[in-house]
């Protein structure tokens, strides 16, 4: 589902719901909602995305997956299985 492709309004091009939804947040917390900016914090802490010494992307990505199944969020792959 995060991957299906949506656009903005007033955006030329579409987007994953997953980008989407990450701007969006982004957006939220830079107008100084609080809520949002934890949100983002936790999201970059539990992901690892604020260390600076070592840059894996799949390390970063099992991270990211990780901390939203802590949160409870149940992840589906691309053919429809729990992972």
């Amino acid at each position: 589902m995060l991957k299906r492709k949506v656009r903005l309004k007033g955006a030329e091009r579409q987007m994953s719901l997953r980008e989407a939804l990450i701007r969006k947040l982004r957006d939220v917390a830079l107008s100084g909602d609080q809520r949002a900016l934890a949100l983002q914090r936790r999201i970059m802490d539990e992901a690892g995305a604020n260390q600076t010494e070592h840059y894996d992307p799949a390390e970063i990505k099992a991270r990211v997956l990780d901390g939203f199944r802590n949160m409870g969020v149940k992840i589906i792959d691309s053919e429809g299985r729990v992972v």
